[in-house]
């Protein structure tokens, strides 16, 4: 009789362990991917005529939000993740922006984010270097874009991130534009 109420209790200690202990984590995209429409003979995504290329610092390469502390030190969040690998985000993010910033230009665009900082001010900051070729070589040129108080949660952070990629891609196709290499 003892080992038939020890089962039940025993049962429902471990449900209500369980439930106590559920600690998912929130996942955040750094942009939805729709996936392309096609029929049996017609692709209907869009054919690119920009190459981009995209590396990211070793730290940026895993899948939680890397928040900086200070002092050059950066603290990865236990609770806010990309839910895909950044360099692939940033490439398709800026792709897409240059697609309409540029349409028409055929470019070649690599891209090193040496660091993307989030602070717990609110700021973020993306800093590296950008190399384009418009079909004579690369030139490169190091930028730098920061947007104070751009965030009040950090799963703002997912939608501030491609607009700050798309202000380099508005800024890169001025340049362009202007004739300068």
């Amino acid at each position: 009789m003892l080992k038939i109420v020890k089962a039940p209790v025993l049962l429902a200690l471990l449900f209500l362990t369980g439930c106590a202990s559920n600690t998912t984590a929130p996942v955040y995209l750094l942009l939805n991917e729709s996936a392309p429409v096609q029929s049996e003979n017609v692709s209907l995504q869009p054919v690119s005529n920009k190459t981009v290329r995209v590396t990211v610092a070793d730290y940026l390469r895993q899948p939680q939000l890397a928040i900086s502390v200070g002092n050059g030190k950066v603290q990865f969040s236990d609770n806010y993740y990309w839910a895909e690998p950044l360099d692939k985000a940033i490439k398709y993010v800026l792709r897409q922006q240059l697609e309409q910033v540029a349409p028409g230009k055929l470019l070649s665009v690599e891209v090193d984010v040496q660091r993307l900082n989030i602070f717990s001010s609110g700021t973020v900051e993306i800093s590296g270097e950008i190399r384009v070729d418009r079909g004579n070589g690369f030139v490169g040129q190091r930028f730098r874009l920061m947007r104070e108080n751009a965030f009040t949660d950090y799963s703002d952070v997912a939608g501030v991130v491609p607009d700050m990629f798309g202000e380099l891609a508005w800024v890169l196709n001025r340049h362009l534009s202007s004739g300068c290499d």
